[in-house]
């Protein structure tokens, strides 16, 4: 589960100088978040827009034990990361339309009133490759491109969901579990095989563009 943050650690990235009974918690829940540049990141802005704020990481072996103490701590909103955004769903109450086209959530909102608790789930991996996708690209944006994804996890679900919506026929998924793999191509009719020595000519064919997934 990697190694627990220091005394040090606590106060500089993850705000824990200013945790208070007005605090709101956000935090990232995962098999191993422990090491994620997420709370710094986010503590600074609390920081910087003086906002009673703090943002920590949950590691635990499943979801239901992150869950569990996110409930606990009553916590405002989680980031879901690996390997929990696809089994994240199943505790929403709610989803919005990312979630439900990509089938994967990558964030998690939680609203206390009285003794119902209502989670709702979102994908904003959706709109975030696709702003990524076009500002990267600039002006050598085309969907004739020949595309490889390495990975057929929570993320390249949405991107696969993003390449279809705009057009890019020419994909080819790559993953070390190929049954995966063969399942996420299989919705968007896009090529697959196994990520491996064996697959380096397959994806030179593919390299106008390649998506760490």
């Amino acid at each position: 589960m990697g190694k627990m943050p220091s005394p040090e650690a606590l106060l500089k990235d993850y705000n824990f100088d200013r945790i208070d009974d007005g605090t709101k918690l956000f935090g990232i829940i995962g098999r191993q978040v422990n090491t994620t540049l997420s709370p710094p990141h986010h503590n600074v802005v609390f920081r910087e827009k003086n906002l009673p704020c703090a943002y920590i990481p949950l590691c635990a072996q499943n979801i239901g034990e992150a869950l569990d103490m996110a409930r606990f701590l009553r916590i405002t909103a989680l980031s879901v990361t690996a390997p929990f955004k696809i089994e994240a769903m199943q505790y929403a109450n709610a989803l919005d339309e990312s979630a439900k086209m990509v089938l994967s959530c990558n964030t998690l909102t939680f609203s206390y009133e009285k003794k119902c608790e209502k989670v709702e789930g979102y994908n904003t991996d959706v709109v975030g490759f696709d702003l990524a996708l076009k500002e990267f690209l600039g002006d050598e944006y085309s969907p004739s491109l020949k595309v490889c994804v390495l990975g057929a996890g929570g993320v390249a679900r949405a991107v696969c969901h993003v390449l279809k919506q705009n057009g890019f026929r020419d994909v080819l998924i790559l993953n070390r579990t190929f049954s995966k793999a063969e399942a996420l191509a299989r919705i968007y009719g896009y090529e697959t095989s196994f990520l491996d020595s064996s697959s380096v000519p397959l994806l030179k064919g593919y390299a106008d563009l390649i998506i760490n997934a």
